[in-house]
């Protein structure tokens, strides 16, 4: 049966040389104790600064989201304006909402964080292939005589400027809005 030996504050089995005990001690302690400073020396302000660009990040895509609303509400403003001046609701035409929309300062990171967005998982995958010379051959196989008898009429797909909705907004600023919306659920920003 074994007993153990207590030296200092830890209990040592007996099978364990003494003359081992002093010797192993010091070289735990200098292997340990800079593997415990390097993790709190460095790991540690690395893991902080993780997580404060994070929140950083975070909250400038908040900031841009914010200023993308404001940007759709001063456009609108602007087509009241119009609005009020023509004296009749059609005052200005669907190129004039396109046109404010890209004359304001705003719009430039709205189409750059769109653009990224709409290249980003299945809906790149999508576009890749609507740009692809495969997509471009089925379209003309869609569009010949063979291809209408295979597949019937070639789906006609309105302009969305074009289209009805029933929202007061100009449908290309009701497009913008969910645009926005989509960006905002891409980024995990939504409550």
């Amino acid at each position: 049966m074994e007993q153990d030996v207590e030296i200092g504050a830890v209990n040592i089995p007996e099978t364990v040389p003494t003359y081992v005990v002093p010797i192993v001690v010091p070289i735990v302690v200098a292997v340990v104790a800079p593997v415990f400073t390097f993790i709190g020396s460095v790991a540690v302000p690395r893991i902080q600064w993780g997580i404060d660009k994070k929140r950083e990040l975070r909250q400038h895509r908040r900031q841009l989201i914010a200023k993308w609303h404001t940007m759709v509400g001063d456009v609108s403003q602007k087509l009241s304006r119009i609005e009020e001046t023509a004296g009749y609701k059609s005052g200005y035409s669907p190129s004039d909402v396109l046109c404010f929309l890209m004359r304001h300062p705003d719009c430039s990171s709205f189409q750059t964080a769109y653009d990224e967005y709409s290249c980003s998982g299945i809906r790149g995958i999508m576009l890749k292939y609507k740009m692809s010379s495969c997509s471009r051959m089925l379209q003309r196989l869609r569009m010949s005589s063979v291809g209408r008898r295979l597949l019937g009429p070639p789906k006609l797909v309105p302009h969305p400027e074009m289209t009805l909705t029933s929202s007061p907004l100009p449908v290309r600023l009701s497009i913008t809005i969910g645009q926005i919306g989509e960006i905002e659920r891409w980024w995990k920003l939504h409550k």
